[in-house]
């Protein structure tokens, strides 16, 4: 503990100041001098054998060379023995002792004998040869009493003198022969610098060699530098094995002899391309161990200087320095003396932190001030937004918790502006922006004591509305509130119209906890959004349940496409005139569940899920249309129901193409049903791309006319090639026998180019009227249900008018 204290009063730690860093220096220093020691080590050997490689190479070629040369003077000293011994012959009818002498000395030949057919010397060079005969097992008698003409014989001693000579011998046809020598000595003049006891010798003297040896193909030494080894054989030795295999390598060992290590060269040696040797050098590693050591030395003595050094001048420029700065630092009293500053030294390694100091000395008192007024600045932006400077959520909520504890009613608002997104997308954010402050303003207008407004996030407003049950008056202040927002404003030159969506809970009717008014609030938004927006809602308990509800079938979804949950069922559509099935509509449904398409279409498209579900259910068709062309029957088109949410899935188009091609499906045999809701909305957007499906060959059929914002006019510019009455126009208009309505929507179709189909057609009356009407096709349940695949296929080729007739 006591050490822990004196390190908290001591002005330098030492240890993080001078030792931590010399350490890591020390540490720095002695890595990189491991690093040198091995990197030079390798070096310098990798240097050596390179040096003793190239050395083995050179001393091999030599050899071989050698090997080649004496070859030669053995060849050349063989013909001029044969070239001698042969003139004898041609000479041998006038043969004396003194026509030897001068051929011997013609062909510079050391003895010259001619034998008798008995194998006594006749006539020689040498006077005394003549006379001489040899034993019975000498090489002459050998010879004479073979069968050869001629032969030479390696290198032997003379019988009468001593002398190694090399001998040949020539017979005439009689029996006599001449024998010609030359002394062995002259033969080794010319080949002696051919000696591999030389060579071994010569690189032996070299300063780095410390022996040399030639081996022959067993192994054994036939020349050593070290006399005494001449004849060893080395069959254990790896490297000698190798060379034999002519692998050049070498390898350091401990040469006990002298007391160090040795790398070892072994190199083999060729004559062509045969292994005749090898040649092993011994070099000195001396000089690579002294570099070594010297480097290591090297480093050690800088690292030794460098400490010091490092030392030194901390403690100089640093220790001294900070110890002097602190106790002019334990004389500032800021509390009674703000004046004061600290004096500057002269030549001082840290003057610059001298008035660093000062300068923050005075900032301080400065400081001091602002600081609270930041404060404040922070506690405000912590508690309001900072576009509208209306309070935001954290302190909505703390104002409602403090509502609710204090048993009052009232109630909960959440404003959402309707189409604020497109404002985005069209006139950029900071436009967004500016509406947002706009909409504040006029909301702050609405000068009530009890309306508590905040911003809630994005286009989202919340509102409190404090001390009021009277569910009238709410419904007033809500009216007025919306009235605020709805109106038109002028911003930067443009005119904007706005209209909001708004849902109310009211406390402590509907709960008396902060985040479930806040959820229920907003669940009565959802459903004013989801009921066509610019209106207001009361929370409801059933809202919860239409909330559970929409999770239960999303998750239904969910697992419907992760697990193939899906299948179409498909409806005729049946030609008015002729009765036979024309095509098909196809229906999503999903299996094992009791979920409409009603339920969980609008939450596919909510969830966006619907292009997902849209590009399987195109791929389904597609393949459909394909399995009953190639079962043989005939093609029938199959219509789509296409979101407007699709319209997004920008790919969409290829994704059509390159099925389509896949199956070798002509596009005509695949038609897209669209709904006016999907033209209203997104007029440009829609046209655009209905333009590209037709100029690929798909047909376009405007589905569910009547419905929504019929307008006839639209039908002049739209790019679709049918449409498709609603059931609810069919059922209004030929239940009640007022058939013009139909009449004349069916008349303007056919003059603008357009096949019509009645949907929902159940009864034989409603037919009898279309068909006289003219009505193109019709589609419901008076032909058919929509069915399963199997059940399509057994009515493929049923003719509705036969059914009818059948039935009557």
């Amino acid at each position: 503990m006591s050490k822990v204290n004196n390190l908290k009063n001591s002005t330098v730690n030492k240890n993080k100041l001078i030792y931590w860093p010399l350490l890591i220096g020390v540490i720095a220093i002695l890595t990189v001098s491991l690093a040198s020691y091995f990197i030079s080590k390798n070096l310098l050997i990798k240097q050596l054998e390179q040096d003793g490689i190239n050395m083995a190479k050179i001393t091999t070629k030599k050899i071989s060379s050698g090997i080649l040369s004496v070859e030669i003077i053995n060849n050349l000293i063989d013909d001029k023995i044969k070239l001698s011994g042969k003139t004898v012959l041609k000479n041998r009818e006038n043969l004396s002792n003194e026509l030897l002498i001068k051929i011997a000395e013609d062909f510079n030949i050391d003895e010259i004998n001619w034998y008798s057919p008995q194998g006594s010397v006749v006539y020689s060079n040498l006077k005394e040869h003549i006379g001489w005969t040899p034993p019975a097992d000498h090489n002459v008698q050998y010879f004479k009493s073979s069968d050869d003409l001629e032969l030479v014989e390696e290198i032997r001693a003379c019988t009468i003198i001593g002398n190694h000579f090399k001998y040949g011998y020539f017979k005439d046809s009689e029996g006599a022969f001449a024998q010609v020598g030359i002394i062995a000595s002259k033969i080794q003049e010319l080949t002696n610098s051919f000696s591999y006891q030389q060579i071994v010798d010569s690189l032996a003297n070299e300063d780095t060699v410390l022996y040399a040896l030639i081996l022959d193909k067993n192994l054994k030494a036939i020349a050593d530098s070290d006399y005494e080894d001449i004849g060893l054989i080395y069959e254990n030795d790896e490297e000698y094995i190798n060379a034999l295999d002519g692998k050049l390598s070498g390898v350091i060992w401990h040469y006990d002899r002298i007391g160090q290590n040795v790398l070892e060269i072994a190199a083999p040696i060729y004559r062509g391309n045969d292994i005749i040797g090898i040649l092993g050098i011994g070099l000195s590693m001396e000089n690579v161990y002294s570099s070594i050591y010297f480097i290591i030395l090297s480093f050690t003595i800088i690292t030794v200087i460098m400490v010091l050094f490092f030392y030194w001048i901390q403690k100089r420029n640093v220790i001294q320095p900070i110890r002097q700065l602190d106790e002019n630092i334990k004389q500032i009293d800021i509390e009674n003396n703000l004046d004061y500053i600290l004096p500057l030294p002269e030549r001082d390694t840290f003057i610059g932190l001298f008035s660093t100091i000062n300068n923050l000395i005075y900032r301080v008192n400065k400081s001091f001030h602002q600081l609270k007024e930041k404060e404040e600045y922070i506690s405000h932006i912590a508690y309001h937004d900072p576009l509208t400077n209306l309070p935001n959520r954290r302190l909505f909520t703390e104002k409602l918790e403090s509502e609710l504890n204090s048993n009052r009613s009232g109630a909960v608002m959440i404003l959402d502006i309707d189409n604020f997104k497109g404002i985005n997308d069209t006139l950029g954010h900071i436009f967004g922006d500016k509406v947002l402050q706009k909409v504040a303003d006029n909301l702050l207008e609405i000068k009530e004591e009890n309306i508590y407004l905040s911003k809630f996030g994005g286009d989202e407003f919340l509102i409190l509305l404090t001390g009021e049950d009277d569910i009238t008056k709410i419904e007033n202040y809500v009216i007025r509130i919306m009235a605020a927002v709805s109106t038109k404003l002028e911003i930067e030159g443009h005119d904007i119209y706005l209209t909001c969506s708004l849902g109310v809970t009211l406390y402590p009717i509907n709960s008396n906890n902060v985040d479930q008014l806040i959820m229920n609030a907003d669940m009565a938004l959802y459903s004013v959004k989801s009921t066509g927006k610019n209106n207001y809602m009361f929370f409801s308990e059933e809202m919860v349940d239409k909330v559970n509800q929409k999770i239960t079938v999303e998750n239904i979804l969910r697992k419907a496409l992760k697990d193939n949950g899906f299948k179409l069922l498909y409806q005729p559509q049946v030609c008015t005139f002729t009765g036979n099935i024309v095509g098909f509509e196809a229906l999503l449904r999903i299996k094992d569940e009791n979920v409409s398409p009603g339920q969980f279409i609008p939450v596919a498209e909510e969830t966006r899920m619907i292009i997902e579900i849209g590009r399987w259910i195109t791929e389904e068709v597609i393949n459909q249309i394909n399995s009953w062309k190639i079962k043989g029957l005939d093609i029938k088109p199959i219509a789509i129901n296409f979101s407007a949410v699709q319209l997004d899935d920008e790919d969409y188009f290829i994704f059509l193409k390159n099925k389509l091609e896949e199956n070798r499906i002509e596009a005509k045999y695949i038609e897209i049903e669209i709904t006016e809701s999907l033209f209203m909305e997104r007029k440009d957007k829609t046209i655009e791309f209905l333009k590209q499906l037709r100029s690929l060959g798909v047909k376009i059929a405007l589905d569910d006319f009547g419905t929504g914002y019929s307008s006839l006019s639209y039908l002049t510019f739209l790019p679709v090639d049918k449409l498709k009455i609603d059931k609810t126009l069919s059922d209004r208009y030929l239940e009640l026998n007022n058939s013009k309505v139909i009449e004349g929507v069916i008349s303007l179709a056919h003059s603008l180019d357009l096949e019509v189909v009645a949907e929902g057609i159940e009864d034989l009356e409603q037919y009898n009227q279309l068909q006289i009407s003219k009505c193109n096709y019709i589609q419901g349940y008076l032909f058919s249900r929509p069915l399963e695949v199997e059940a399509v296929e057994k009515i493929y080729y049923d003719n509705l008018l036969e059914k009818i007739n059948y039935s009557r």
